[in-house]
């Protein structure tokens, strides 16, 4: 299950745990373009400012715009994972879903453990609707390893993992993956998550892999 989701917070924390955070970033999402734009006018470009502005436009949905802004960020501090992932996200809710998997595998040169970004990976790589983009056996490895990191204990990395397996054709290990995730899914309280997991499992039942096209589930 992509970000558009997102997973739970243990998964999230570790994520965020590789990522430059300072008290500055709390108030990014609380500001408009034209402030962060003054901002970064009257600071010189700092990098505050550069996230804010870039931050805003993305969520405003003008991405070219944002990732633009970013790239001028990358240049003063290109180990800046968060961006990638911002833009990943960004572009995926776009169906820009090759350009949103070039954004994950920059992020993960330098978070290579983020369960999050492997997880929004291998979900895009199983699930995609244009077959060109599709990737189950790398899908497969990633979603694995999104799982060992979280030791098999968080639900959303279970149903991409399920996908990938899916995406293989391994159905029966597609289908104990889907219960696993569903049952994690229950035991948190996520009823939502256990009713989608519970419609793949019918494809997976039937020897059917799943595919979407972004902002249609």
């Amino acid at each position: 299950f992509h970000a558009q989701v997102g997973l739970a917070v243990a998964v999230t924390v570790a994520l965020f745990a590789c990522l430059v955070v300072t008290s500055l970033q709390l108030r990014y999402w609380r500001n408009s373009e034209a402030i962060w734009r003054h901002d970064l006018d009257v600071t010189a470009g700092s990098i505050p400012a550069y996230i804010g502005l870039g931050y805003a436009l993305l969520d405003e949905g003008k991405i070219d715009e944002g990732i633009t802004v970013i790239n001028k960020l990358f240049q003063i501090q290109p180990s800046f994972a968060e961006g990638h992932y911002r833009i990943a996200e960004a572009l995926y809710r776009q169906g820009r879903i090759r350009e949103s998997m070039d954004q994950y595998r920059a992020m993960l040169r330098y978070a290579t453990n983020s369960p999050l970004v492997l997880n929004n990976l291998a979900w895009a790589l199983a699930t995609a609707e244009d077959p060109s983009l599709r990737n189950g056996e790398e899908a497969v490895r990633l979603g694995e390893r999104a799982c060992a990191l979280t030791d098999y204990r968080e639900p959303y990395c279970a149903s991409t993992l399920a996908a990938a397996y899916a995406e293989t054709g391994q159905y029966q290990d597609a289908v104990k993956m889907a219960e696993k995730a569903r049952a994690l899914a229950l035991d948190l309280g996520n009823r939502d998550l256990a009713e989608r997991t519970r419609k793949l499992l019918e494809l997976y039942r039937a020897d059917r892999p799943y595919h979407e096209v972004p902002g249609t589930n």
